[in-house]
């Protein structure tokens, strides 16, 4: 949260200055060019080579998160085609059914040479619903 944005008055969180940004700043201000005879002195291989082990744990650590980030990413995709499928069956189950059920309620009020298409029409459709239905929960 930047300094210039306001907090809802029933919000009892408050912003938290980023202690990395003020380490940083305060470190800027060095001389970060070394002499060979202070690349020589023990101190400093002993730093360098400190802050390059360091920063190789990080990296491993890092790398490990990026394969676990992918790997769930490509988890996310599957489930999310299978929740599109699921969503998809439900919508053709459910208006087949409707529509199915609609023509066999009609059926009561339909003259006799009509009476056979209504009702193989509706009959077809409540099929196709169950097995629309059938299909889903595999």
């Amino acid at each position: 949260m930047t300094d210039n944005e306001t907090l809802p008055e029933d919000s009892a969180a408050t912003p938290i200055d980023d202690v990395g940004e003020v380490k940083r700043r305060v470190f800027s201000r060095i001389t970060r060019e070394l002499t060979e005879e202070e690349l020589g002195t023990t101190g400093v291989q002993k730093l360098l080579i400190d802050e390059i082990e360091k920063t190789g744990a990080e990296n491993v650590e890092l790398r490990q998160f990026r394969d676990r980030y992918y790997q769930t990413e490509r988890e996310l995709a599957v489930a999310n085609k299978a929740l599109y499928r699921k969503k998809s069956d439900e919508i053709i189950s459910g208006g087949t059914l409707a529509v199915g059920s609609a023509a066999l309620g009609y059926l009561p009020s339909l003259q006799a040479d009509q009476l056979w298409v209504c009702g193989v029409f509706g009959v077809v459709l409540v099929l196709v619903s169950i097995w629309a239905k059938a299909r889903d929960t595999k």
